[in-house]
């Protein structure tokens, strides 16, 4: 930096140094405050869409008239003058006076009115400037964005050739993925620019894809060539993985706005691993299938803005995280095999991919979707109408199919499927518009889509039922009597010696269970298996007998008192028939 910084009153450079002008009884004098003369080169705002922050770029030269290398403080960091000894030579330093780092600070502020100044998105998505609706990514667009760490990868594209949509539709017709595993995710990615009008009608997508398989199903290259629509990707080089501190995950996720994302590689290796990463998936769970995250307070007792995901996310893992009937209800599983890739053909499009052709389509269905329905505060208006319309309807038409079918469901699992309809949907009705699908071919591809969703439905179906605390429940006591770690012995045994792991009696009907006992050793048991059982047994009880699973006593007790070997127990009676349904379930 060659331009001696321009300092007001009462402050000035000479020869190199900063000085103050003081006053005395002979006259004003300067008193020298540092050996160089720093200035504020540019002062950038940063707006992550939750809370704007700002960073000054500080620059200088030394006495000597060197330049100083430039280096970004953030705007609370200024004053603590720790950026000096952090970045700066240590020739450098500030005189030993009075309130010497409050003086400089000052005259650094000075000179902001000749810096740069800048506003910068530290978000993606789409964002309304000026009455005209933008979509940020890095890299495009007359708007900077930045963002950090691996997320830079992220990055836009500002033309589509017709040549690159052809590519586009021919994921539709040559499964170099199986199409059970490539059209849902197809459906996320263009569904995640749809979250934002989603949400303002109140039906934003609230769950989390995960692909499923053991080691070599190529789980994490196909999360990379779906996120390759938004940026640069490879399997190695995901945006984030389970291996991440919680706090990254939750600060990236709620950047990554409207667009697709992966958190990569779940499989515990070690007791601390599966802590760790249980916990990470029970935030991705809270903040993409609730779209909420913790409340967190600064350090000065005031409530922290939340960073609450609005993208979408692939989750990556060799089996499916154990987090209970609720979480699994907030994903849908897709399980992938190895050796169902059609290599040669899928290397071909991760070559168009790192040439940034998935990057390109995107522009194109984004250019699409602004000239479609966001010309115009009246089109958005409307464009929001129809996605809720569309939502409820096709809702109603997926409980009913559901229902028809006999599948027994959560109730989040219409929506689920419905978000990745509306997504899949949005994808034919582009390729129609740039010349690349027929009306009955359309017809043809969402019949397709619908029968392949409401297959993995079935499926999550039992991974929903299966995770249901009743289950596990049941599941657990009865391997635990299998291998010997409990026992139950016949109703009228006329024995009066009890082995030390007994939990109960049985007969034809009935498994006569030590209820609290029972619910102590299955959580021993899970725990020993790095697994949690956290139900509380008043919670269990209720659950077991609004499944009709339990004999519940004529006034409504889930527990009796009955006579074994001559003494009065409290038990709680089992139905051996539901009893053996579950467990030869497994």
């Amino acid at each position: 930096m060659n331009v001696q910084p321009l300092y007001s009153h009462p402050y000035y450079a000479k020869d190199g140094k900063l000085y103050i002008e003081k006053q005395s009884r002979s006259g004003p004098y300067l008193e020298q405050l540092c050996n160089f003369t720093p200035c504020i080169v540019s002062e950038v705002t940063f707006d992550d869409g939750q809370t704007v922050r700002k960073e000054y770029r500080i620059g200088g030269e030394d006495e000597y008239g060197n330049p100083l290398p430039e280096v970004d403080v953030a705007a609370d960091d200024l004053s603590k003058m720790d950026w000096l000894a952090n970045h700066w030579p240590a020739t450098l330093r500030l005189s030993v006076v009075s309130s010497v780092e409050k003086h400089v600070q000052c005259a650094m502020k000075e000179t902001a009115v000749y810096a740069e100044q800048k506003y910068v998105f530290a978000h993606t998505g789409w964002k309304e400037i000026d009455g005209e609706y933008h979509f940020l990514l890095p890299g495009c667009g007359e708007h900077e964005v930045r963002l950090c760490g691996k997320q830079k990868a992220y990055c836009g594209a500002d033309k589509c050739e017709q040549e690159e949509i052809v590519y586009l539709a021919g994921f539709l017709q040559v499964d170099f993925i199986p199409h059970p595993v490539m059209l849902p995710c197809l459906a996320l990615v263009f569904l995640s620019p749809l979250n934002e009008f989603l949400h303002r009608a109140g039906c934003e997508p609230k769950f989390i894809l995960s692909l499923i398989g053991r080691t070599g199903s190529m789980k994490s290259t196909v999360a990379a060539l779906m996120i390759s629509f938004f940026g640069h990707f490879t399997a190695t080089e995901l945006p984030m993985s389970f291996h991440d501190t919680a706090n990254s995950i939750l600060y990236n996720a709620g950047t990554l706005k409207d667009v697709l994302t992966c958190v990569d590689d779940y499989h515990p290796s070690t007791k601390k691993d599966g802590v760790t990463m249980r916990q990470n998936m029970q935030i991705l769970v809270r903040g993409y299938g609730d779209r909420t995250t913790r409340e967190r307070m600064t350090s000065d007792i005031r409530l922290r803005e939340s960073q609450v995901p609005h993208g979408n996310v692939i989750v990556t893992a060799e089996y499916a995280p154990d987090i209970g009937e609720s979480g699994t209800a907030r994903t849908f599983i897709i399980e992938m095999q190895p050796g169902s890739m059609n290599l040669p053909l899928l290397t071909e499009i991760q070559e168009f991919a790192a040439d940034g052709m998935l990057m390109r389509c995107m522009y194109g269905y984004i250019e699409w979707l602004k000239k479609t329905y966001l010309s115009s505060e009246e089109t958005v208006q409307n464009f929001v109408s129809a996605l809720k319309q569309k939502y409820l309807s096709l809702r109603t038409a997926y409980r009913e199919e559901l229902q028809k079918r006999k599948i027994v469901f959560h109730d989040r699992l219409p929506d689920t499927l419905t978000c990745l309809y509306i997504g899949f949907d949005m994808l034919l009705r582009f390729l129609m518009y740039r010349g690349m699908l027929k009306e009955s071919e359309v017809d043809s591809h969402r019949e397709k889509f619908k029968s392949i969703l409401l297959s993995h439905a079935a499926k999550q179906s039992n991974a929903v039922i299966t995770d249901k605390p009743t289950h596990i429940f049941i599941r657990k006591l009865f391997a635990m009597i299998e291998c010997g770690q409990a026992s139950l012995m016949k109703k009228d045994s006329a024995s009066t010696v009890a082995p030390g792991n007994l939990l109960g009696y049985e007969d034809d009907d009935y498994c006569y269970i030590f209820f609290e006992a029972s619910h102590k050793a299955v959580s021993k048991f899970c725990a020993d298996q790095n697994e949690v059982f956290t139900i509380t047994t008043k919670a269990l009880a209720k659950q077991l007998a609004e499944e009709e699973l339990i004999e519940v006593t004529d006034s409504g007790k889930n527990t009796r008192s009955l006579p074994f070997g001559g003494v009065n127990k409290r038990v709680m009676l089992l139905k051996k028939s539901a009893v053996k349904n579950i467990y030869d379930g497994i």
